[in-house]
């Protein structure tokens, strides 16, 4: 509330007569007490001097007092005489803290009593302190002073602030305010003394750069003379800035409208431009003088005011949309409407001419629609997505991720379609995609279609807008059906690479067992005609048997060397494959080991396989060997299995050597064992020859197992990992054949047998040469030697009616041995030929297919194999003698 407000009503509350007054005696405020006690009509004396009031009783007295105390006194005391009474007044003046005015205040009373002069007095302390604090709330300055420019009263307020009153009282004015050693140029209250009318001004306190708002007014005397000049100033720092920010707003405002790029108007309530623009001129062709005469239906092409949309304007205060507007010449053009009502009842629009915007946007609908349909049709899968979520999939990419329609993916995470391999990968390309590193080069990923199988995919990402946002294109392609193709051409290279080497690996073991068994046969011939020539207690007899035995070991090996190379000597037939495994439990439990536990799954109801029985045993051996070796002195199992599975080509395909083996039934041999297992490094040599991680061993058993399954046109398969143990699984193709009855036992006789007739021994080996005619000439018969092919065939010429029988080496230089049988049954068609050979019998006889050979015979060549093919021949056999076969 105001300070003087609230004291005037505090005054007025008094029972006392209480005269407020200014310096110049002038009557601030009359409380009705003093009205009564003086009978004056209520209100009469307010703003008058004080000289100029006419009571019975005298004031003058009171205009004197007064100016006592504006000169320093602070109480005075004083009876005013009337005709019929007398009046006590008592004055305080008030000071700036007190009331925040310069102002003096007398209390008037009838009654002269000490007691009531001291309640007056109280209640005149109480005024002065009430209206000492009135003055200093007031929040601006107030001040008066003389013609001399003195400050005779200053409140608290001031710019000088805390105690103005006291540092302001007897100073000079333009040195408090202004910090000047003269006076102001155009002094305000020189103007007011000399025309004795208020001022108005606007002054700069050079302390703060503030700016204040000065009212100067005259204080007269009873004459009307001015005695002093009062000043209320006030700060105005902040209007004035709020002026200038607003001339400065308004500036640009104008400069906003004058240069804007859209059309303004300013129409008044009745649609009449006001106020136009450059751009508004240049859109419709008029000047801007034109416009000014002109409104709203001049330039809408719809002239009634209801469709100018002013009514919608009126009542909304502002409004939105397209307008088709008229230019000068006649042509019409649609225009952006953009207008708000102003605070004085006008309103101003914006128009922004449209009409080359709608010919693009046609045009891009029509480029999006044929966009879209060649997207629609396109074989390629495409996808866009914002955010993280598909938007839009064309029908080629449904199909690609196993999809029947769209929704299935759009809204969708699409990092829920990319295998998890790839999400990162995916997220880093998706980020560079938004950075606007343009077009990525295509990469290789994994995609999920929805049944959750893995595809292979070749993307291709770019950025792209959908529906005014940011996208990511992904062109995408199914690249699993080639990726499967290189995978499997990669497999069956690498099997190539295998066979081949196995081939290579499988000639040199081939070459090697072959010259073996030709060197084994002239030691183990000559042990055997050695051991024939002595009694059975003859000290050289034991080491004869010695080397007998050892020669026989060594063709074991070769047997072995020629298993791995698939040129073993088979004696094929059907078997019985879970009888087979039966028949040998008792030499599998002790190849077992000392701990480990020896364990049968047999099928009994197995179809039969066609295979060489020694060889088939040789596998089983080898394979439970392996897998006691596998287990060593700790604790295990070994479980052999047997049974019968149904093969496609995916399966044959994983298998060791598939050699595109047919699919159909095959008859299986498993055995486990829980051993050490093999790494995925060690597992791919685990069939080379001479390889092996053991501490003993020649490396050949697995070797060998593999040859003898591959010449049986059969495959293995392994499953094996460290610490788990290893499965070998081989598997030979069953026949419908039945299973041979066993012939009955015929014990090899002791007894020596003798026979006749020449025979022909053809051999490039002068050791095998010379070996087999002690033999065949210990067995009876005449043996006629030729050392190569050539030689044979010209012997064979010179005695081909009295040769009964041609044995003939296969491997020779010059000719070989096909070109010399068929020399021989050009001679003698019904020449008898045993073939020879370090091979096997179904690898030596391949060549001499519907030849009619005699028989065959392997190295290393034995005195008992010698005898087993004289005897079939009739002319030369002869009854047993005595002597000992050994």
């Amino acid at each position: 509330m105001n300070p003087k407000i609230h004291l005037n009503r505090f005054l007025e509350q008094l029972p006392r007569a209480q005269l407020l007054l200014d310096r110049n005696c002038n009557v601030l405020f009359a409380n009705s007490a003093f009205y009564s006690l003086l009978g004056l009509e209520p209100g009469s004396a307010n703003g008058q001097p004080l000289a100029s009031l006419t009571t019975d009783v005298s004031l003058l007295p009171l205009v004197v007092a007064c100016h006592a105390l504006n000169k320093g006194e602070n109480h005075l005391t004083l009876d005013l005489q009337g005709e019929s009474t007398t009046i006590h007044a008592t004055g305080t003046r008030l000071t700036p803290e007190s009331a925040g005015i310069a102002a003096m205040l007398w209390t008037l009373s009838l009654d002269p009593d000490s007691r009531q002069t001291n309640i007056l007095k109280a209640e005149l302390e109480t005024s002065r302190a009430l209206l000492h604090d009135v003055f200093r709330s007031i929040p601006d300055l107030l001040t008066v002073q003389d013609r001399n420019h003195n400050v005779i009263f200053s409140n608290s307020q001031g710019w000088l602030r805390e105690g103005a009153e006291k540092l302001h009282l007897g100073n000079k004015c333009y040195k408090l305010y202004q910090m000047r050693d003269s006076p102001c140029e155009n002094c305000q209250a020189d103007e007011v003394f000399e025309t004795g009318r208020p001022v108005v001004v606007e002054k700069g306190n050079p302390r703060d750069d503030s700016t204040w708002e000065i009212h100067a007014f005259p204080v007269k005397d009873d004459r009307g003379r001015v005695i002093l000049v009062a000043a209320h100033a006030r700060e105005i720092t902040e209007r004035k800035r709020a002026e200038d920010s607003l001339r400065h707003n308004e500036a640009l405002y104008r400069s906003y409208i004058d240069h804007a790029p859209v059309g303004v108007f300013v129409v008044d309530a009745n649609g009449r431009y006001c106020e136009v623009n450059a751009a508004a001129c240049t859109m419709t062709g008029y000047t801007s003088e034109e416009l000014l005469t002109m409104g709203v239906r001049d330039l809408a092409t719809n002239t009634n005011p209801e469709d100018a949309n002013l009514p919608t304007l009126k009542a909304r205060g502002k409004l939105s949309g397209i307008i088709e507007l008229r230019r000068k010449d006649g042509t019409t053009f649609q225009a952006t409407l953009d207008a708000v009502a102003l605070p004085d009842g006008r309103f101003m629009g914006f128009h922004r001419d449209i009409t080359e915007q709608i010919r693009t946007e046609e045009r891009l609908r029509e480029s999006e629609s044929s966009y879209r349909s060649l997207v629609e049709t396109a074989p390629m899968p495409i996808v866009l997505h914002c955010d993280g979520e598909c938007v839009y999939i064309n029908p080629a990419a449904v199909a690609a991720l196993g999809g029947q329609r769209a929704g299935q993916f759009l809204g969708k995470r699409v990092m829920d379609f990319i295998h998890k391999d790839c999400r990162q990968l995916v997220e880093e390309r998706i980020k560079a995609i938004y950075s606007g590193k343009g077009p990525l080069e295509p990469m290789e990923q994994k995609y999920l279609r929805l049944d959750g199988e893995v595809i292979d995919v070749v993307t291709s990402a770019s950025l792209a807008t959908y529906r005014g946002r940011p996208a990511s294109q992904v062109v995408f392609f199914d690249i699993s059906a080639q990726k499967k193709a290189e995978r499997e051409r990669s497999r069956l290279l690498e099997q190539l690479r295998h066979t081949q080497k196995l081939e290579s690996l499988g000639v040199l073991a081939g070459g090697i067992a072959h010259d073996f068994n030709n060197l084994l046969s002239g030691i183990l011939g000559g042990a055997e005609l050695a051991l024939m020539e002595l009694e059975d207690r003859h000290t050289v007899a034991h080491h004869l048997s010695h080397v007998r035995d050892t020669a026989l070991q060594a063709a074991d090996l070769c047997r072995q060397l020629l298993a791995y190379s698939g040129r073993g000597r088979f004696v094929v037939k059907p078997i019985d494959l879970s009888a087979t495994v039966t028949g040998m439990r008792q030499m599998l439990e002790v190849s077992k080991g000392k701990r480990a536990k020896l364990k049968f799954a047999l099928d009994r109801e197995l179809p039969a396989v066609e295979a060489d029985e020694s060889q088939l045993r040789q596998v089983i051996l080898n394979l439970v060997i392996n897998a006691a070796e596998a287990i060593g002195d700790a604790p295990g199992l070994i479980l052999v299995s047997t049974g019968l599975r149904y093969c496609d080509r995916d399966f044959l395909a994983q298998c060791w050597l598939d050699d595109d083996l047919p699919p159909g039934n095959y008859v299986f041999l498993e055995v486990n064992d829980t051993g050490c297992g093999i790494d995925k490094n060690t597992l791919p040599r685990v069939f080379d020859p001479f390889f092996t991680t053991k501490f003993t061993g020649r490396g050949l058993g697995l070797a060998a197992t593999l040859g003898i399954i591959r010449g049986h046109r059969g495959a293995i398969k392994i499953s094996s990992a460290p610490g788990v143990g290893s499965t070998f699984s081989a598997f030979f193709p069953s026949t419908d054949m039945d299973l041979p009855t066993p012939p009955p036992e015929n014990p090899e006789p002791h007894a020596r047998w003798k026979g006749s007739g020449t025979v022909q021994f053809i051999d490039d080996e002068p050791s095998v040469r010379e070996v087999s005619k002690r033999m065949l000439e210990y067995l009876g018969v005449n043996v006629i030697l030729s050392a190569d092919g050539k030689e044979g065939v010209k012997v064979f010429r010179d005695h081909a009616a009295e040769i009964d029988l041609v044995f003939l080496d296969m491997t020779m230089p010059g000719m070989s041995g096909q070109e010399v049988f068929t020399e021989i049954r050009r001679i003698r068609p019904d020449a008898r030929v045993v073939l020879i050979s370090g091979y096997d019998e179904r690898e030596a006889t391949s060549h001499f297919a519907n030849k009619d050979l005699f028989g065959f015979l392997q190295k290393p060549i034995t005195l008992k194999g010698l005898l087993a093919v004289l005897k079939e021949l009739p002319a030369t056999s002869q009854e047993p003698s005595g002597k000992r076969l050994p």
